[in-house]
């Protein structure tokens, strides 16, 4: 059973906890006030955490309001929580939700205006985390408005068949390795897998145009999925029920990317988890520029 607990909850005041001048528009403001969770709220069949705020907006009429509240471990580090499913993230791959209200009047009010995201989609294993959240609010990639920082203590145990998870973080890449006098790409992650002992645990890495996002699609059988796109797999065995792998590594040469157009491609790239056929978790993209 899952079960929440909130620590040191901070209810704002009734003033506004930020309130910052949009550059396009003076009159522009948001401030996210009120804070609170409710806990164990079912939607879709899917149990989870329910945010709630009270949002002043003004000068915003007619616009469609935005917004998203991220995720962090609350300790020293207070690392982002990495999603691993791409279900409920940032373009980074980092655990997020998102709410849209659009604004009716000239200052508009939302007295309740609510975010929901399943305990699942927080990506957390068993036993007890500490996480805070806030809400922020941005228009033209400049910030609104932020709530402030709630605390949230997660509980949960360790059910007797627990679903085996795997969670990608620090990802990067390294240009112009050479091996067996080849010269490729290394991608690395540090690569955490959840109940999943004993078992192989297979790590693919599927390559993408960026902005068409149409496959690279593969030539020669050597570097490709079966339906015939470039990726590269490599796979290894879970030893613990918790394991975290320091530096996962894959190379694949340059040419295994068929790229056919000279000049620069900007590709794309993904890595995400298997054992048995079935995905258990999903890295961030990574993005490069490839010359020929």
């Amino acid at each position: 059973m899952l079960k929440f607990a909130v620590a040191a909850l901070a209810l704002l005041s009734a003033g506004p906890v930020l309130a910052q001048q949009n550059q396009q528009n003076a009159e522009a403001s948001l401030t996210i006030r009120k804070g609170r969770v409710t806990h164990n709220v079912v939607q879709n069949g899917a149990k989870g955490l329910q945010i709630h705020h009270e949002v002043v907006a003004k000068g915003l009429k007619g616009e469609q309001l935005e917004v998203s509240c991220y995720f962090r471990y609350d300790n020293a580090g207070a690392e982002a929580l990495v999603d691993a499913n791409g279900k409920f993230n940032t373009p980074g791959g980092k655990v997020s939700v998102s709410s849209r209200e659009t604004v009716k009047y000239d200052t508009s009010t939302f007295k309740d205006f609510k975010h929901f995201i399943p305990y699942d989609e927080l990506h957390l294993g068993a036993g007890k985390t500490k996480i805070k959240l806030r809400c922020q609010a941005f228009r033209a990639g400049n910030l609104l408005g932020s709530s402030e920082w709630m605390r949230v203590t997660y509980t949960s145990g360790v059910p007797a068949a627990a679903k085996g998870t795997a969670t990608f973080s620090k990802p990067r890449m390294v240009h112009n390795v050479m091996k067996a006098g080849v010269k490729g790409l290394e991608l690395h992650h540090e690569l955490r897998a959840q109940n999943v002992t004993g078992k192989p645990l297979e790590v693919t890495c599927f390559f993408y145009f960026k902005t068409s996002g149409k496959i690279l699609k593969d030539f020669n059988g050597k570097f490709r999925t079966t339906a015939g796109q470039v990726s590269v797999s490599d796979t290894v065995q879970v030893k613990f029920p918790d394991s975290t792998f320091k530096d996962f590594t894959h190379f694949i040469p340059y040419d295994e990317l068929h790229i056919t157009d000279k000049g620069k491609s900007q590709l794309k790239t993904r890595c995400e988890a298997f054992v048995a056929r079935k995905s258990i978790g999903i890295g961030p993209w990574q993005f490069l520029d490839f010359n020929k």
